[in-house]
């Protein structure tokens, strides 16, 4: 419910039978309900359960702490294109790309499953938590982001990855 003071009809769908869902405390910029609401869409259509999705969010709008989680937050509405949804977190170091990605809990996935970033000399980890990083160079990373269209930062604003252009990273 992505609309002023939300949270009671929140949790009145949440009573009625709702599983869960994103509701507000107080009264929040339209502008802002426009950009949260998109940034969530995209996320939660991207596989992100619920309470991810809003943690990722909230980083991306001054109303970001209006909003909350009803119900059960572990919820996904959609399945990810890999087996886990994940944030790429990316910065250039001279010629590489320094990579840092972020794996998130999903329903097919569970805790503690096994993901292996399709890099060379890369490693297993446990999902959810924090890949180690990794360096690219500029092939390697184009090739990387081509495998998924996931949600991605860089300079410290989120976008996805068909809307980055690797030559712009600063």
């Amino acid at each position: 419910l992505n609309a002023c003071q939300s949270y009671r009809q929140g949790m009145a769908l949440i009573e009625g039978g709702a599983i869960g869902g994103i509701a507000t405390l107080t009264d929040v910029l339209n502008c802002e309900a426009v950009q949260m609401g998109r940034t969530l869409a995209g996320l939660l259509n991207a596989g992100f359960p619920l309470q991810s999705a809003l943690g990722i969010a909230r980083d991306e709008s001054i109303m970001g702490d209006q909003y909350l989680v009803v119900g059960d937050g572990g919820l996904a509405i959609a399945q990810p294109a890999g087996i886990h949804p994940n944030l790429l977190d990316i910065e250039r170091k001279g010629e590489l790309f320094r990579v840092d990605m972020m794996v998130y809990p999903a329903s097919q996935g569970g805790v503690g499953g096994l993901v292996t970033p399709w890099v060379e000399n890369h490693r297993y980890c446990l999902s959810p938590g924090s890949v180690p990083a990794f360096d690219l160079s500029h092939n390697e990373l184009r090739d990387f982001l081509a495998l998924e269209d996931s949600p991605v930062k860089t300079n410290g604003q989120l976008s996805w990855v068909t809307e980055l252009d690797i030559n712009e990273l600063g």
